[in-house]
């Protein structure tokens, strides 16, 4: 009777790891640690829930934006430490740079990417001070699968609604006044630096009289994206190879070269 009740005991844990194994594992947790504003200088400090970090596994974080009392901090003000134990903490301005510091009055928000056990997670923390004390209004992880062709799909959308606005206008329109007009993504229409990007990408519109194109280009190539894209007018993809030479994207390319 206790060789079958070992048996089965044996076999009910198999069975509940291969389940965990099948469904992978849980998004991280972040949690507000503190948020300390000394000297004039600003400090956001999160922690990954505990015992999701593996060791085995890519760890970083990298910003698409940081806004403090609606004002988005340039991404030279910013200085990051991801540790191996799963701490985030933002510090605001470099310490070493002689900028005016930054000392956050009311809300704080993050946006970014977390890079996590050879997974994706896109990241936002939005924060405001109650009284003496910070709070975490909202923090939302959500697993993404492949940057480079939320990028592609990002640079299609901004095609047909600059086709939209052309027949609409009669003009072309740079990425605020796409976003203006409703078009695309009010996202997509603040993305054009690295200090305001989306997806672990930035997005740069030039306009002509007639003609127009849009290169996606990611913020840390090889970490939030393998390659910048562009499109023009004629709606032809196209990708920036290692020489720095453009060329058609395949149909059948999803951007991922790990993926082909």
């Amino acid at each position: 009777m206790d060789k079958w009740k070992k048996l089965c005991t044996i076999g009910i844990l198999v069975a509940v790891t291969a389940l965990a194994a099948a469904c992978g594992p849980r998004p991280p947790r972040p949690e507000l640690i503190q948020v300390d504003v000394k000297d004039g200088r600003t400090y956001v400090t999160l922690q990954l829930n505990a015992g999701y970090i593996s060791t085995g596994g890519l760890q970083s974080f990298h910003t698409d934006y940081v806004e403090v009392d609606g004002t988005i901090v340039e991404e030279d003000w910013l200085y990051f430490y991801f540790s191996r134990d799963g701490e985030i903490r933002v510090k605001m301005p470099k310490s070493d740079e002689n900028h005016t510091p930054i000392q956050a009055k009311n809300h704080i928000k993050l946006s970014g990417l977390l890079l996590l056990n050879f997974r994706k997670y896109r990241f936002l923390c939005s924060l405001s001070k109650s009284g003496v004390n910070w709070q975490a209004d909202q923090i939302i992880v959500e697993e993404i699968e492949d940057l480079d062709a939320l990028a592609i799909t990002t640079l299609k959308s901004i095609y047909s609604a600059q086709q939209l606005y052309t027949e609409k206008f009669n003009s072309l329109a740079g990425l605020l006044e796409l976003s203006n007009a409703s078009m695309i993504d009010s996202k997509i229409g603040k993305a054009a630096s690295r200090g305001h990007a989306k997806d672990g990408y930035y997005y740069n519109l030039m306009v002509d009289k007639e003609s127009w194109y849009c290169t996606a280009i990611p913020k840390a190539e090889g970490a939030t994206g393998f390659r910048p894209y562009r499109i023009d007018q004629t709606g032809v993809m196209l990708y920036q190879t290692g020489d720095e030479s453009w060329r058609v994207l395949p149909p059948n390319d999803t951007g991922d070269p790990r993926r082909r």
